[in-house]
């Protein structure tokens, strides 16, 4: 999702992007560790 950030809110905005980016890279770390167990169960 774009955000549309004026220089009020820049701060605001900068800080929903972390937390955007925070849930990506907790989301791929958990895909990362459900594959890592899935392998180990189909060996």
């Amino acid at each position: 999702m774009p955000y549309k950030c004026f220089y009020p809110c820049i701060s605001a905005c900068d800080g929903i992007m972390q937390q955007e980016k925070e849930k990506e890279e907790l989301n791929a770390y958990k895909l990362k560790i459900v594959k890592k167990y899935m392998s180990m169960l189909v060996e």
